[in-house]
């Protein structure tokens, strides 16, 4: 088998295949939307913008958004703007109803606008890595790339989520794609001026790490080739003589307008908030560095090996696909002769884009796998180059070809049928009962079309081998359909704080809130479905009576002793979460 395809649509000026791309897009839109009111808001980075949004309805605090009464200037406020502007006013009022059917009602419908707010970034990070995957790999590997990466579980995840990562990995696509543009294809006013643009969303996102996940890769891949082109010359295959030198006054005078266009975008909201709150820029380098922040839980440095996780089911082409492209880095060409890679290096700018933030994020403290997200696309061009390989050299039928597919099908057995059924009663006295998300007749309907899936498959790719990426991502469509229903009903897809918040309005709907949490971070969706902002008090005492009733939020360790709360509060509700009992007391 040749590692490394002879195909003139490697041609760095392949057009990509818009169509074809477009109509991936639309059809993990189409699996995704229907599953987005399924989960209630139990996901804390999901919580933090839409109480965030609701308190700009609340306050019209566009400009300077809080967050329970306090400025949120933590996080720029990109995905907290988008979310605002999907919440209309009939479904602020139902959300505020003091009838339950009515609130409920309400709250799946913010559900649905909030998360479908997002599906426009899933289409447009859809056509971006489609599109960078075919500047590197030619059309088919664009598609394929596509094809792969809305098919991930990595992406089939997260993408539901109205989340600062979602933001950040659809904006660095772009991005990526447009300066990819002009490191490949001399389109270097379009390349550098609007993924300038594609950047500065980014960096409203979730701030200066967009630029570690593009702009330093990048720089990574054009130094690299400089040094690859002096060593191994046109002779090796990565001579570009179509591109004008990095430096040049085109390069220089586009690099320019970029960043006065990047300032003008995304700075002016970060000097506005220096202006008014000076403090603010300790806890900005907090959050940059997460040197002295308050991780969530604990990360090993070797946390991103998860981008393995991340791209299952396609882990066995991502793999060869690395296969493929890591040797390039030196100047080698796998078991081709290098006169046989017209490609001019370009798959290693996948791999920079892969490989470049990892390393460097693989430094800070909080390493959580959402943070992953970004490089979901460049993994999934590597899978997509391998396969492309594979497709070319399908018919030589090698051992390598049989090896890769016995991995791979069992992989997709194990979404699409072991999945479903492990969390049915067929495993009665195997998992705990919690794990038991599935009826057993929606279990085995599920693993039932899923077994009907690849069967087909299997035997329709002897004749056209991509029906293997059709099957695979139509299998990864009805697993993640599962995942979310299982998830929102009897899993951690549901919020924890909703009961105490019902309790409220069943007993005080009136109430001012508060919380007291010393050791605790506030969860926002007791905030989110009372629809009021929570103040944060350091002192139980400090809470001055008031004409109307008042409800205290409050947290403690279950091994450690119960907080000592005043008598002229009552308790009213109180649920266990982990290691903590979060109660309720209300004071007439």
């Amino acid at each position: 088998m040749t590692l490394v395809p002879s195909d003139s649509s490697l041609s760095s000026h392949s057009r990509p295949n818009l169509p074809a791309l477009v109509g991936v897009a639309l059809l993990a839109a189409a699996a995704i939307a229907p599953t987005l009111p399924w989960l209630e808001f139990s996901s804390g980075s999901e919580n933090l913008v839409v109480a965030t949004a609701l308190e700009i309805r609340r306050e019209g605090n566009w400009s300077m958004p809080t967050l329970q009464g306090e400025p949120r200037t933590n996080k720029p406020p990109l995905a907290a703007w988008l979310a605002a502007l999907s919440i209309d006013d009939e479904t602020l009022g139902h959300i505020s109803n003091p009838d339950p059917a009515r609130r409920e009602k309400g709250f799946r419908c913010m559900a649905l606008r909030i998360r479908a707010a997002g599906i426009p970034m899933l289409v447009m990070w859809t056509l971006a890595v489609g599109i960078t995957g075919t500047m590197i790999g030619g059309r088919r590997a664009g598609v394929l790339a596509a094809a792969v990466c809305v098919s991930t579980y990595g992406f089939l995840r997260f993408s539901r989520y109205a989340t600062t990562d979602v933001q950040l990995a659809a904006w660095v696509a772009v991005a990526n794609a447009l300066l990819a543009a002009a490191a490949l294809r001399a389109r270097i006013w379009l390349g550098l001026v609007g993924g300038a643009v594609a950047l500065a969303m980014a960096f409203l996102s979730k701030g200066p790490v967009c630029l570690v996940q593009s702009v330093v890769p990048l720089a990574a891949f054009v130094l690299w080739r400089r040094w690859a082109q002096r060593r191994y010359g046109p002779a090796g295959g990565l001579d570009e003589p179509d591109l004008p030198p990095v430096g040049s006054l085109r390069w220089r005078a586009a690099a320019l307008a970029g960043c006065v266009l990047f300032a003008a975008i995304a700075l002016p909201w970060f000097i506005l908030v220096a202006a008014r709150h000076p403090e603010v820029l300790s806890r900005w380098w907090v959050e940059v560095t997460r040197h002295g922040a308050r991780l969530e839980q604990d990360s090993d440095w070797y946390s991103y090996i998860s981008i393995f996780a991340m791209v299952l089911p396609w882990v066995v082409f991502f793999v060869g696909g690395l296969v493929l492209v890591v040797p390039r880095c030196v100047g080698r060409r796998g078991l081709a002769p290098p006169s046989e890679v017209p490609d001019g290096g370009r798959p290693v700018l996948a791999l920079a884009l892969l490989a470049v933030p990892i390393f460097i994020m693989s430094f800070f403290a909080d390493r959580a796998e959402r943070y992953l997200l970004p490089m979901l696309g460049p993994a999934a061009i590597l899978a997509a180059l391998s396969l492309d390989v594979f497709f070319r050299t399908v018919h030589e039928r090698s051992p390598l070809h049989r090896l890769m597919l016995a991995i791979h099908w069992p992989i997709v057995i194990a979404a699409g049928i072991v999945f479903p059924l492990a969390l049915s009663p067929l495993t009665a006295g195997w998992l705990d009962d919690e794990l038991r998300w599935f009826t057993l007749g929606l279990a085995a309907a599920a693993a039932g079309a899923a077994a009907l899936l690849i069967l087909a498959g299997m035997w329709w790719q002897r004749r056209w081998p991509a029906a293997m990426v059709l099957t695979t991502a139509a299998v990864a469509f009805i697993a993640q359909a599962m995942y979310a229903h299982g998830y929102g009903t009897q899993g951690e897809g549901r919020s924890d704080m909703r009961p105490l918040a019902e309790a409220v309005w069943a007993a005080a709907p009136e109430a001012e809130a508060y919380s007291f949490t010393p050791d605790s971070r506030l969860r926002q969706d007791f905030s989110i479905y009372l629809n009021r902002t929570v103040h944060r008090v350091q002192a139980i005492s400090a809470i001055a009576p008031s004409a109307r009733p008042q409800v205290l939020l409050s947290a403690h360790k279950v091994s450690g002793p119960p907080l000592e709360i005043p008598a002229d509060w009552r308790p009213l509700a109180s649920v266990r979460k982990d290691n903590r009992i979060w109660s309720v007391h209300v004071r007439p």
